[in-house]
C-alpha cells in the first residue's frame, strides 16, 4: 500500500479553539482535514481521544514510583473512539471531516482530572486521527488538549469564608537553621508574617507579607518557593513522597531594612501546577517554603501550607 500512501500526502487534526484548552464538560470539535494528490480508497477513517494519568519513577525517587503496580501508573481517564468514515474512496484534493465529543468520562473511579506535568506524575490529554488501507494504516501526530476541571478540590462556602489565612513568628528559640554555625556567628533573629490564604484558587496569585523584625547577620536574599508533593501509594506497605520544586521567587535582595514590610506575591504557574489532586493511590498537593538566606549561606525555612484549588463559573 506504499502508492495509497504517497497519494495522500497530508492528513491532520485541526481544533477549532486556539491554544487546545477546555474544561472538563466541554464538547471538543474540529476538523480531520486530509488532502489527497489523487482519488485513494481506504477502509475507514477514525478519531481517538486519551487521556492518562501517568506515574513515573526513577532510579533516585521512591520505590512507590517504581513498583507501582499498572492499575496505577497507568490510569486511563478518557478513552473516545469516533468513526468518522466508512470504507470507501477519498477524491483527489481536500477532504474536511468534522468531529465533535464531550470530556467527560462515565468512570467514578477515574474520574477527569486537570492536565498536570510534573516530575513522577503527569497528566495528559492528546487526540489523534487514523485512516485505515488495505495494508496499512496512517496515524496523524497526537494533538496536545489543555484540561482544566473547574470545581477540583473547591472548599465548600463555610470552608472559605472561615479561612483567614495564618500568621508564622520565628525566632532563634524556636527555628532550626540549615546548618550549624560555630563562635560568636551564631544567628539570632526574629521573624513575623503572614499567608492571606490557606485555600488558593489557583487562578489567583499567592499572597501575604514578611518582616524581618531583627537578626544579627547580614541577610543575602528573602525568597518564596512553590513546592510540589508527589504521593504514590503502590501498595498498603509502600508509600513514597517525594517533594520538589516548581519555581523560585526573590522578595528581598540584599541585607534588608528591619521591620519593613515586605510583600510577598506569586502566580502559580499553569501546567506545572494544578488544583491538588486527591485519589485513592496518587496525590499531587503544593505548599509553600519562606527562605531567608544569611550572610555565611546559612538559611532559615519556614514552611507555609496551602491548598490550590479551582473555582466553579459563578452561573451567568
Amino acid at each position: 500500500s506504499f502508492c495509497t500512501l504517497l497519494a495522500m500526502s497530508e492528513v491532520q487534526v485541526v481544533l477549532d479553539r486556539v491554544g487546545a484548552t477546555y474544561e472538563v464538560g466541554e464538547r471538543v470539535t474540529g476538523v480531520v482535514a486530509l488532502f489527497c494528490e489523487s482519488a485513494t480508497s481506504h477502509r475507514g477513517i477514525e478519531l481517538n481521544a486519551r487521556g492518562v494519568l501517568r506515574v513515573e519513577g526513577s532510579e533516585r525517587s521512591h520505590a512507590a514510583f517504581r513498583t507501582a503496580p499498572p492499575e496505577i501508573s497507568l490510569q486511563q481517564l478518557l478513552n473516545v473512539n469516533l468513526k468518522l468514515a466508512e470504507p470507501g474512496k477519498l477524491p483527489a484534493g481536500e477532504t474536511v471531516i468534522p468531529f465533535s465529543f464531550p470530556l467527560t468520562t462515565g468512570s467514578k473511579r477515574n474520574p477527569l482530572v486537570e492536565t498536570y506535568h510534573g516530575v513522577y506524575v503527569k497528566v495528559e490529554y492528546s487526540v489523534d486521527a487514523t485512516v485505515s488501507f488495505m495494508f496499512s494504516t496512517k496515524t496523524t501526530e497526537p494533538v496536545t488538549l489543555l484540561v482544566s476541571s473547574p470545581g477540583q478540590s473547591e472548599p465548600t462556602q463555610q470552608e472559605l469564608q472561615q479561612d483567614q489565612g495564618s500568621d508564622f513568628s520565628l525566632n532563634s528559640a524556636n527555628v532550626r537553621t540549615s546548618r550549624k554555625v560555630q563562635g560568636a556567628r551564631v544567628p539570632t533573629f526574629e521573624i513575623d508574617g503572614a499567608v492571606a490564604r490557606y485555600y488558593n484558587d489557583i487562578d489567583v496569585p499567592l499572597s501575604g507579607y514578611v518582616r524581618i523584625v531583627s537578626c544579627n547577620l547580614p541577610i543575602t536574599s528573602v525568597e518564596i518557593q512553590l513546592i510540589r508533593s508527589e504521593n504514590v501509594a503502590a501498595s498498603d506497605d509502600c508509600i513514597g513522597k517525594e517533594n520538589t520544586e516548581v519555581q523560585n521567587i526573590q522578595i528581598g535582595d540584599g541585607d534588608v531594612p528591619r521591620g519593613v514590610v515586605i510583600p510577598m506575591h506569586m502566580m502559580f504557574p499553569k501546567w506545572y501546577t494544578c488544583a491538588a489532586l486527591i485519589g485513592d493511590s496518587v496525590k499531587v498537593e503544593f505548599e509553600v517554603n519562606l527562605v531567608v538566606t544569611l550572610e555565611g549561606h546559612t538559611q532559615i525555612t519556614q514552611n507555609l501550607p496551602i491548598r490550590l484549588y479551582r473555582a466553579r463559573h459563578d452561573p451567568v
